[in-house]
């Protein structure tokens, strides 16, 4: 198995469902029911997303990317919680649960890895 075979049952699996995720996020994002209080994950740093968020909302640079974005600092930090709201509380897709093992075992055997991994700072 290899990141090409993977991706490409993927798009057979899920090229005709417009609505299903798309491989470039679940790549780096699991998301399974029994797995990390069943929240959506960072596969390689195997953290949560919803902390992520939750950590970017109290990370001091917060007003300068809010005035980087022409927005309000309180805007920002409305999105980051509304963000995290929808990822506690929406679940995985059914589907997932048939192929979201593999893809995190491919991350765990190195098939998977972040391109830069002077960006990883796990």
């Amino acid at each position: 198995m290899d990141e090409e075979q993977l991706r490409l049952e993927y798009w057979e699996d899920t090229r005709s469902d417009p609505a299903y995720p798309l491989w470039v996020i679940f790549r780096l994002i699991g998301h399974q029911r029994g797995l990390h209080d069943d929240q959506p994950y960072l596969r390689h740093a195997q953290t949560s997303v919803a902390d992520v968020l939750k950590a970017i909302e109290t990370h001091p640079s917060l007003p300068t990317i809010a005035k980087d974005l022409a927005i309000s600092v309180d805007e920002l930090r409305a999105s980051l919680w509304y963000a995290v709201w929808k990822v506690e509380h929406t679940p995985p897709p059914p589907d997932q649960d048939r192929w979201n093992p593999r893809v995190d075992e491919a991350w765990r055997s190195e098939i998977l890895q972040i391109p830069d991994k002077g960006a990883a700072n796990k």
